[in-house]
């Protein structure tokens, strides 16, 4: 069986199993998005990038965060970028990482926050140009026995088809004091109430979720200078607790589907990760809108995406990216959201309750808070 299709076989199997209450276990795959059947199987003869000048054919080299790698590997978008020119050999990378390590051999870096583009530029990096390209916020993905306990609990509030966090500082109690789940109703769960991410110091996504909770330590606030010292050990005591942590979210993701709740009962992840799987994997959403949950924290944080270029030739990139007709793409078939507020249309989604825009937004610490909050998150060499 080839890799992909097995990857597709293997999903099918567990959500199916899930719902008999078996676990199964599976040998993991990398997501591609070139798999035969596929929504993004082929281009529209149509496309392509107006608003782009097309100058001499440039291969380009970058490291992305993993929850961008579908969206770079999708045929429509390759299409697209080859008439004008460009094609991109994109590396796995965390987003925290490759602001940090050097930068020899890359046209251009794209990072999940402004957070990272500023560590970019105060640890000495030169970019030629740097833009935001996407935003998506941050949420948790459970299933729906963990979702219904966090709702009876007053954790979670169902609003029409949407999922929202109303009592995170609640629900991050719950793991300080090293409750059970089975308190919360869950009998068949005997681990402590964890909340997995990857890790802080080396993706984005667990370095949000980590500024997401400074601001939850502090009383709902946006965490200051001035009473960092007394919060950033608590920030570092939850993450302790959780163990191994990943250093992409497209790898966390593709466990928490795999393993199932017993596993992964809550992790936090990207918006686009579960639209993405969805318009990749038709044949899964009924299953998926079975089991699975998207929880919005409200309020939540952005990640916005910004692509720094390198060089000229990257800059190119940027303008490709940001035409409508990608944009489109980005959103309709891999979840990344553009405009206002993240404004986008949900007509035609076939996943229910995702919210037309994210209107409970906070901001995260200044770039020296979160500096010191990283710094303290990376392990001692």
């Amino acid at each position: 069986m080839k890799p992909h299709l097995g990857r597709i076989a293997g999903v099918l199997i567990f959500l199916a199993a899930i719902a008999a209450g078996v676990v199964w276990q599976f040998r993991p795959h990398p997501v591609t998005a070139n798999q035969p059947g596929s929504m993004r199987s082929a281009a529209p003869e149509s496309v392509g990038v107006p608003g782009v000048p097309v100058g001499p054919e440039v291969a380009l080299m970058g490291k992305v965060g993993g929850e961008k790698i579908g969206f770079l590997e999708d045929p429509v978008l390759k299409s697209l970028l080859a008439r004008s020119g460009l094609s991109i050999t994109a590396k796995k990378a965390g987003s925290v990482e490759m602001v940090r390590d050097p930068v020899t051999g890359q046209n251009f870096l794209w990072p999940a926050s402004q957070v990272d583009l500023e560590n970019f530029k105060s640890a000495g990096g030169s970019a030629m140009q740097a833009e935001e390209i996407f935003q998506s916020p941050l949420v948790f993905y459970s299933w729906d026995i963990v979702t219904d306990a966090l709702v009876t609990n007053g954790i979670v509030e169902r609003l029409g088809e949407t999922f929202y966090v109303v009592d995170l500082a609640k629900l991050v109690a719950l793991v300080d004091r090293k409750a059970k789940w089975t308190e919360l109703g869950l009998t068949r769960f005997y681990s402590s109430v964890l909340i997995q991410s990857t890790d802080p110091a080396r993706s984005n996504s667990g370095n949000m979720w980590a500024a997401l909770l400074a601001n939850t330590y502090n009383g709902g606030d946006v965490l200051t200078s001035d009473k960092a010292d007394a919060i950033i050990p608590k920030i570092k005591t939850f993450f302790d607790r959780v163990g191994f942590m990943e250093a992409s979210s497209g790898t966390l993701f593709d466990k928490f589907l795999k393993q199932g709740a017993g596993a992964y009962p809550i992790i936090v992840a990207y918006e686009n990760q579960l639209l993405e799987f969805t318009a990749d994997h038709p044949e899964l959403i009924d299953p998926v809108r079975q089991k699975l949950r998207i929880l919005y924290p409200r309020p939540t944080v952005w990640a916005s995406h910004p692509l720094i270029a390198l060089d000229n030739n990257s800059k190119r990139l940027i303008a490709a990216l940001k035409d409508p007709a990608v944009q489109r793409l980005a959103w309709e078939k891999h979840g990344f959201r553009s405009g206002l507020m993240g404004a986008v249309s949900t007509n035609g989604l076939s996943l229910g309750g995702i919210p037309a825009t994210i209107d409970g937004v906070m901001q995260i610490p200044s770039l020296a808070v979160m500096s010191r909050l990283t710094d303290a998150l990376t392990p001692q060499k």
